[in-house]
């Protein structure tokens, strides 16, 4: 393994031909050396042209033939070579200084196993603002992060693992819960953001997903569990 490498991005991917590029393009133009990251995209069930362009950007092509984010997010974890995991989704748009800002919180304090950092849904519009302002509000109080922008330290997940059978939606709570429950400490950026579309959170299916979601989140606050599974498939 290269000496130098400190981070594994994983990326989940399901039918993402019209986003992933702009995606790995971000993650090309980070301010942190190229031999200090690697890409590992999970191609979970994809019938479109995700895995062609992924392997235009070098990045390592894992197939994940079981449908869910659960299992995807599995098979990129246990392909991570880094010390340093950071995930995002396909559809997402990091800051050119994402991975080097993650770099200089874990190096400075030792006792943080988890950070995230700002999330913004686009294109913004009153509504989005609204949920944006909402989202990071919490984020920033209770140190958990979304899928599209978490990070973590691979030997506290591998203190974690394996993931709960009954866990899907809301598994990136869930890491945070249980990295902190192992002593770690939590720690959010401020600016240090990551953009990601914002074609979940609209119409009935918006209203859905938002209301799972918090349900979701109290359930693993209070009880330890989430009540709802599957996220349901959001496509353009």
């Amino acid at each position: 393994m290269n000496s130098q490498l400190k981070f594994s991005i994983i990326i989940p991917a399901y039918n993402e031909e019209k986003h992933i590029a702009a995606c790995l393009q971000a993650i090309k133009n980070q301010l942190i050396p190229k031999n200090m990251y690697e890409v590992v995209v999970i191609d979970n069930c994809s019938s479109d042209n995700t895995a062609v362009i992924a392997k235009k950007y070098n990045a390592l092509i894992i197939k994940e033939n079981k449908k869910g984010y659960i299992h995807a997010l599995s098979a990129g974890l246990n392909h991570a070579r880094a010390p340093l995991i950071a995930v995002t989704d396909a559809d997402s748009i990091p800051n050119k200084d994402w991975l080097l800002r993650l770099a200089e919180i874990y190096e400075k304090y030792p006792k943080v196993g988890y950070s995230t950092g700002t999330m913004l849904y686009d294109p913004p519009s009153f509504y989005v603002s609204l949920i944006n302002m909402l989202m990071n509000m919490g984020a920033e109080l209770f140190k958990v992060g979304c899928g599209f922008h978490m990070s973590f330290r691979k030997e506290a997940w591998e203190k974690i693992a394996p993931f709960p059978p009954d866990l899907n939606f809301n598994v990136d709570a869930w890491i945070a819960f249980e990295i902190g429950k192992k002593g770690y400490n939590r720690y959010f950026i401020r600016n240090n953001w990551i953009k990601s579309s914002s074609r979940h959170i609209f119409g009935i299916v918006g209203i859905k997903y938002m209301t799972k979601s918090m349900l979701n989140l109290i359930g693993l606050i209070l009880f330890n569990k989430t009540f709802f599974y599957d996220f349901g498939d959001v496509r353009e």
